[in-house]
């Protein structure tokens, strides 16, 4: 009787472990399968926020219109024609419109392209890239022929300066940017008697604009944070990869608010 109780009683135990067993197995497997389901929706997320940021739907800053009142593009023959008034509708105050590059390259829908954002209620800014390898007076010549005649609501002119090409591995000797980029402020304001708009980021200010142009209302470009603490720095282009409807191309633009006040934006037309 003793010995089939016992015999019993281990047939009883095994069986517990084996229990045991299979139960753990099950528990493991779910741990994996919640690590993995995890994972996989991690690698989702930061997948979408990439492309977000890819694509220009989301942005480092984001200035809001509440704060910022007045926000502007600027634009070139990459967004080819433009229905200004689509883009009126959208919250745009201000545009900069590419007129020139250098002393030769014109921008095939600028004519067409100011008059119509003008005539949309649109306050329009000339813009010449600026380069290296021109003089500045022969660059000046080539905006103020391009541009021709002061329109009404049109704001200063904005030159744009930033390295490109060779100059980004061997920079221009800063004399000779003073130099010419002098000569070309001095005939545009000849031409139209408004103080021009200098477009830079803050590493080129500090490295070539600071000491000699410190007194010329700058469009600094920062896509990261909001640009330092300056009198000088009215505009902010703040989002190299914006898109408005009405534009003929899908490539991105340029989106620009200002620093300072309204009263202080106004004045720049005086």
């Amino acid at each position: 009787m003793n010995s089939y109780n016992n015999t019993d009683y281990k047939i009883i135990h095994d069986n517990s472990d084996e229990q045991d067993v299979k139960v753990k197995k099950p528990k493991k497997r779910m741990r994996k399968l919640a690590f993995w389901c995890i994972f996989v929706s991690l690698v989702f997320i930061i997948t979408d926020v990439v492309l977000l940021f890819f694509f220009g739907k989301i942005w480092f800053v984001n200035p809001m219109k509440k704060e910022y009142k007045l926000m502007g593009i600027s634009v070139s023959s990459k967004q080819g024609s433009i229905s200004w008034d689509a883009v009126a509708m959208q919250n745009i105050d201000f545009a900069f419109i590419r007129a020139t590059e250098g002393e030769s390259l014109v921008d095939e829908y600028f004519s067409t392209s100011f008059d119509d954002a003008l005539s949309a209620g649109i306050e329009a800014a000339p813009l010449h890239d600026f380069t290296f390898t021109s003089s500045g007076k022969d660059q000046a010549a080539a905006f103020i022929e391009t541009v021709g005649e002061k329109r009404d609501r049109q704001l200063p002119p904005v030159v744009q300066l930033r390295l490109y090409g060779k100059f980004v591995a061997v920079p221009p000797d800063k004399e000779d940017v003073v130099s010419e980029l002098s000569d070309f402020l001095e005939a545009v304001y000849e031409q139209y008697g408004l103080t021009p708009v200098i477009m830079a980021d803050e590493d080129f200010y500090d490295e070539y604009l600071s000491d000699d142009f410190a007194d010329y209302p700058m469009c600094i470009r920062s896509v990261y944070s909001k640009p330092s603490d300056n009198d000088s720095f009215m505009f902010w282009l703040f989002n190299p990869k914006t898109k408005v409807n009405g534009c003929e191309t899908d490539e991105y633009m340029d989106k620009i608010t200002i620093l300072k006040s309204e009263e202080e934006y106004y004045e720049l037309f005086d």
